[in-house]
């Protein structure tokens, strides 16, 4: 069942934005790798993570609320012939039972998909979802922003031009962002604007907007606990630097228990 998701209409211009971004790929295959499949990726989006698994002969299942991006995943797969290694559901990736009784080696929740559980408890709840689809000794990775006050500080409802990229059909299209937080609360609130100009000079704006619910690595780690994780490590980047004051994302290996 889809629900209202506010990546529907920007779907599209998402997937041209992103489908070159490959700086996390070997992170996660990394440790697919060595936990094995078969993989879960929960909010997976037009498919970028997906595929790129699936590729190397990877059983994934992605989860997302967001019925247009699912069908450009499902395109993409099919035209690279590898949708027979995916299975792809549309629904909330806090439902409990969307992936029936599978156990997975490995529970990915990519760039900042976290955060959009926006309470403290929704954002727990997401980490038991993703430690009981874990089997014993597997890894769940999760990618989110790491909330300097020097990076809130800038959340300051400007608006900032974000990068432009050209469509198939020739187009140019412009990405326009302005954030806001609310640091009492943890929100922060993004508008985005994607400006599509053609040949002929003519332009369309397509206009979302969403919330999200940051993170400190404190609570973060205490997230982890109340969700049944005993064994993790937060790194400061995709090559697995320490966290520190300097870093932008925070990276979450975290290791589901074995009952002896």
């Amino acid at each position: 069942m889809s629900i209202d998701n506010p990546y529907d209409k920007i779907a599209a211009y998402y997937d041209l934005e992103h489908r070159s971004f490959t700086e996390d790929i070997a992170l996660y295959l990394q440790f697919v790798e060595a936990t094995g499949g078969p993989v879960l990726e929960l909010g997976c989006g037009t498919g970028r993570i997906v595929r790129a698994l699936a590729e190397k002969g990877y059983q994934v299942t992605g989860v997302d609320s967001s019925a247009s991006m699912l069908q450009i995943a499902r395109a993409n797969l099919a035209e690279a012939q590898l949708d027979q290694f995916v299975a792809l559901i549309d629904g909330d990736f806090l439902d409990p039972d969307l992936t029936q009784d599978e156990r997975y080696g490995a529970v990915i929740i990519a760039i900042d998909s976290l955060l959009h559980a926006t309470s403290a408890a929704a954002q727990i709840e997401l980490l038991r979802v993703a430690h009981r689809n874990l089997a014993e000794g597997g890894i769940l990775l999760v990618d989110i922003l790491h909330p300097t006050p020097g990076h809130l500080l800038n959340l300051d409802s400007s608006l900032t031009f974000a990068g432009t990229w050209s469509t198939d059909d020739g187009s140019k299209l412009d990405k326009l962002v302005a954030q806001s937080t609310d640091i009492a609360e943890q929100i922060i609130a993004s508008e985005i604007w994607y400006e599509v100009t053609a040949g002929n000079g003519t332009v369309r704006r397509v206009r979302t907007a969403f919330e999200q619910r940051w993170i400190g690595s404190g609570e973060l780690e205490l997230m982890l606990q109340i969700a049944g994780f005993t064994r993790w490590q937060i790194y400061g980047s995709y090559e697995l630097d320490p966290l520190d004051a300097s870093s932008n994302r925070m990276i979450v290996a975290a290791e589901k228990p074995r009952i002896d």
